[in-house]
């Protein structure tokens, strides 16, 4: 797996994300945290923030999901909280998309999925 530990004690962790820029595709490590690493039967809701912003934006929602045996995955796009910004990032929608979608394929994310979105997230 790409997946990597970023911060264990916050639940953090990274994962590279392929994206179309200005000069062609390059690459971004992206920083996401995940609740629930092993999975939910429960479901996962993928949560992005507006700009600026990060994970934290969601953080009293982390724990009543939580404790409903929900996963969060919270989404820190490139050049926003955790994740590094890169030249070649125009920061558009169409890359957000790209960056959530390629986070979702790492988590391997394909049912019961929920989106949670504040702003231009």
């Amino acid at each position: 797996s790409t997946i990597k530990s970023f911060d264990a004690a916050q639940k953090l962790f990274t994962t590279p994300v392929e994206l179309a820029g200005k000069s062609g595709s390059f690459k971004v490590d992206a920083v996401f945290q995940d609740t629930l690493p092993s999975g939910s039967h429960r479901g996962t809701v993928v949560t992005m923030h507006g700009s600026p912003g990060s994970h934290r934006v969601f953080k009293h929602v982390y724990s009543l999901l939580q404790a409903k045996e929900i996963r969060v995955v919270g989404v820190n796009f490139a050049g926003f909280g955790l994740s590094r910004d890169s030249d070649e990032l125009q920061h558009t929608n169409e890359e957000r998309a790209q960056f959530v979608q390629a986070i979702m394929e790492s988590l391997q994310l394909r049912e019961r999925v929920l989106f949670m979105a504040h702003s231009r997230g």
